[in-house]
């Protein structure tokens, strides 16, 4: 069959090259949000993983924020 059409995957990268991937999920009602970053090498193995909750109520521009903030501090 065909591609899953809008369907994402993790794609191996050049050698000796980092890909930091993040995501973030929003809980309104209880006015919360949290974010996840995980950085891996050119291999596809993990070096550095981190998912956080926070309370506060954001966009999901801003849980994606957070995640590429931490992913950063890690470079």
């Amino acid at each position: 069959m065909g591609m899953n059409v809008g369907s994402e995957h993790w794609s191996k990268l050049a050698f000796n090259k980092v890909k930091v991937n993040v995501d973030g999920a929003i809980f309104a009602s209880e006015r919360w949000f949290s974010f996840g970053s995980v950085a891996r090498d050119h291999k596809g193995r993990v070096i550095e993983a981190i998912s956080q909750s926070k309370p506060g109520q954001v966009d999901a521009a801003m849980t994606a924020i957070y995640g590429i903030k931490e992913g950063l501090s890690w470079i």
